[in-house]
């Protein structure tokens, strides 16, 4: 009996040993409540126009293990754009902090059209989540740019190669939603006798926010010949470079 009492009491005092081991400093704490906690996009971003707020507003929640919101979290959460085809800058407020465990982003916006966009959300102490991937649009047209100039062509020929005018949004992308058309006018009349005319097909359907031209032609020799171009019957918005006419 002596035996089996001297076994207990031993028993006992390693036990609070142990638990005296566990609560000093260099011990192991108590599991940080911020570990347990995990991002994730519960209002995910959808498809945008370029350079317009991401509708609806973009949500982040702190989540416990459970996936139950943790309504005590309130640290600021930041966005980025993770994929980035197209070398978009995000814009808004992409820094909020969270109210209740959520952080809520209203005016998020892209300026670069493509396909594939992902958005990372990270805080402190918290491991980053991403998006799922989205698309960013094209705005409405409300520019041209020539992205195929007129180059120096024979009196009579067919300007080569074909003149290409782009449709643009406000931002720069390509208008490929742009169903409209565009004419071609002469702009200065390189001409000696300032009678020049433009012949062949002066205006275009455009088709993936583009409109060719193939067959301009300009019968009198001259320099400094430059086009115009607009939409459809507007007035012309801009003008390509010089180019001359003359004997090849």
């Amino acid at each position: 009996m002596k035996t089996l009492l001297l076994i207990v009491l031993g028993m006992l005092v390693a036990s609070c040993r142990l638990d005296n081991l566990l609560h000093q400093p260099g011990g192991s704490p108590p599991p940080s409540a911020s570990r347990s906690l995990r991002l994730v996009f519960t209002v995910q971003p959808t498809n945008a126009t370029a350079g317009q707020p991401i509708a609806p507003s973009v949500q982040v929640t702190a989540q416990d293990q459970n996936g139950a919101t943790a309504t005590s979290f309130a640290s600021q959460v930041t966005l980025a754009i993770g994929t980035n085809p197209a070398g978009g800058t995000l814009s808004g407020s992409a820094a909020v902090p969270a109210v209740n465990g959520v952080a809520t982003f209203s005016d998020l916006g892209i300026d670069r059209a493509a396909s594939g966009y992902t958005l990372t959300a990270a805080a402190s102490s918290l491991s980053t989540a991403q998006s799922t991937a989205f698309d960013v649009v094209p705005g409405p047209a409300t520019q041209l740019a020539f992205t195929t100039q007129p180059s120096r062509t024979a009196p009579g020929s067919p300007i080569t190669p074909p003149v290409r005018i782009t449709a643009l949004d406000a931002l720069g992308n390509k208008a490929t939603n742009f169903t409209g058309v565009v004419r071609v006018t002469l702009g200065h009349d390189g001409s000696p006798l300032g009678n020049a005319q433009l012949s062949g097909s002066t205006t275009a359907a455009v088709s993936d926010g583009v409109a060719t031209f193939a067959d301009l032609r300009i019968e009198q020799i001259g320099t400094g010949y430059t086009l115009k171009a607009a939409f459809g019957t507007a007035s012309p918005i801009v003008e390509s470079a010089p180019f001359d006419v003359a004997v090849l």
